[in-house]
């Protein structure tokens, strides 16, 4: 017994199964690759990285904007940039996983996750962001607030090996 269809027919059931296939696709994928304020964790990475390049005495209008949204992506109340911020603390630049442990310390809540990136970030090889990992701990242990949280300044000795202050 063989069954008849009409090419309209075969080509709409065809373009539906396609349709069906590209939505449960999407749906997939925003559930893996975290985003935050419609950016994805490449455009945050960028962002952080333009922000260290500018030196701090030299004032460029044109970063302004980044300036405000990395400050975005660090403030302490915004629970949805905490699966953006454990992303980027796997990033291979050390000053986006340093920029990473300080929001994540800046964080009003805590849980086990965060507190696990931290601890891994605080053995990290950089001394940078192990110093403010743990920096990022201690201010979450000892309850501080935030916005008094400031990263340790690290000083060249003459031995060669960083000193933190």
């Amino acid at each position: 017994m063989k069954i008849r269809i009409s090419r309209t027919r075969a080509l709409a059931l065809l373009s539906t199964v396609v349709a069906v296939l590209l939505v449960i696709s999407l749906l997939t994928r925003t559930s893996v690759i975290p985003m935050y304020r419609g950016h994805f964790a490449s455009y945050w990475r960028e962002s952080i990285i333009r922000e260290q390049e500018v030196e701090l005495s030299v004032f460029v209008p044109a970063l302004a904007d980044t300036y405000r949204e990395n400050g975005a992506l660090s403030n302490d109340g915004d629970s949805e940039a905490v699966p953006l911020l454990i992303e980027l603390a796997k990033d291979e630049d050390p000053r986006v996983r340093a920029f990473t442990a300080v929001a994540l310390g800046r964080r009003k809540e805590t849980n086990d996750r965060i507190l696990s990136v931290l601890r891994e970030l605080a053995t990290d090889a950089d001394f940078n962001v192990s110093v403010d990992a743990k920096g990022a701990l201690a201010a979450i242990r000892n309850n501080a607030h935030p916005e008094l949280f400031v990263p340790p300044v690290v000083i060249p000795t003459n031995n060669g090996q960083p000193k933190s202050r």
